[in-house]
């Protein structure tokens, strides 16, 4: 049996899970972000958000027992974040409200 996918909005509380799937090295290569980034930069990210950003997550549901890094913890099966998408757009700006751009980026394994 395949787990189930649930795409939801990013939450602060997704810093962790986040800066586990930045840290995957497939994940990092060919993106202008830089290598090794620290879970502090992950939360400080999210806590400043700019108008006309969107980030959603992609979760699986694993046992307790598995390694990965956990969205949310629902007894004996939790979240796993495996994927994030961001659409960024320019409101504030009228000559690039026309505009947008789209990263994708998901987990190594």
């Amino acid at each position: 049996m395949h787990p189930s996918i649930t795409i939801r909005s990013a939450e602060l509380d997704d810093g962790a899970s986040l800066h586990s799937l930045f840290s995957c090295p497939r994940v990092i290569h060919g993106t202008l972000q830089l290598p090794f980034p620290s879970l502090d930069m992950w939360k400080k990210r999210f806590t400043s958000q700019p108008d006309g950003t969107y980030n959603l997550v992609a979760c699986i549901n694993q046992n307790n027992n598995d390694n990965n890094n956990e969205c949310r913890d629902d007894g004996d099966v939790r979240e796993v974040v495996v994927g994030m998408i961001g659409l960024h757009t320019f409101p504030l700006k009228p000559r690039r409200k026309h505009v947008g751009s789209i990263g994708m980026e998901v987990r190594d394994e």
